[in-house]
């Protein structure tokens, strides 16, 4: 790919959107504060209070050519970059279509995540295991323990196989308060739940909420609704796997 072209000092106005990469950082969206130096632009990083003189060869302009060369699957692990990300885009559209813009941009975020959906059937099997053997009228607790198990070891996990599957999702979130009052060993259920939180709290770790379950439910149910409102069979398809 062809890397993003520097922002010469001639060409760029104070304000302006651009990429600017500190020494032993990676690129990082940036307003240009000053572009009087002939040899650095004072920037300052968004999000952040940092203002920095970085040198021209190392700031690009924020345009589609250069988002196409930082906002990688790599970079958007960062959780702050991704936030960071998600503020330049409503910094940079305009106010009738913000909250539309900031959706888009969380889809196509969301989509980077295609290459994991190779584990889709897998997840899909085991949670329909689950649903199976832990019924009113049957417990099968040994292969309800497979089944978590599996789950558990699962990679990768992504919060597009997640929320693709909102039933399956939900299905999981349900045995976390798992009873079943006939049975003489409390343990089963007890073991049941434990296991269903754990996977919970795997989903949470890939939403980048490790510590605060129900923010957790929060940010997921917001992206699998922005997720159903706007992907396209076209581009969110391409696996066609569906929760059962």
């Amino acid at each position: 790919m062809e890397m993003a072209k520097a922002t010469p000092a001639d060409s760029s106005k104070r304000g302006d959107l651009v990429f600017a990469q500190k020494r032993g950082y990676m690129p990082w969206p940036a307003k240009l504060i000053d572009n009087s130096d002939r040899l650095c632009g004072l920037v300052q990083f968004v999000n952040t209070n940092d203002r920095h003189l970085i040198p021209y060869a190392k700031i690009w302009t924020c345009n589609q050519r250069s988002k196409q060369e930082f906002i990688t699957l790599q970079a958007l692990q960062c959780e702050e970059f991704y936030e960071a990300i998600l503020a330049t885009e409503l910094i940079d559209s305009q106010p009738p279509k913000g909250k539309q813009q900031q959706e888009l941009l969380l889809l196509d975020t969301l989509l980077l995540y295609r290459n994991t959906l190779h584990v889709e059937p897998q997840f899909i099997e085991q949670v329909n295991k689950l649903r199976r053997c832990l019924t009113r009228h049957r417990q099968d607790y040994a292969a309800a323990q497979l089944a978590f198990q599996k789950l558990l070891e699962l990679k990768p996990f992504s919060r597009l196989l997640l929320v693709r599957n909102r039933e399956a999702v939900e299905s999981i979130r349900k045995l976390v308060g798992f009873v079943n009052h006939t049975r003489p060993n409390p343990n089963e259920p007890q073991m049941v739940r434990y296991l269903a939180k754990r996977l919970i709290r795997r989903f949470a770790g890939v939403f980048s909420i490790s510590t605060n379950i129900s923010n957790f439910w929060s940010s997921y149910y917001m992206q699998a609704d922005i997720y159903r409102r706007h992907a396209r069979l076209s581009e969110c398809d391409a696996n066609p796997n569906k929760s059962t």
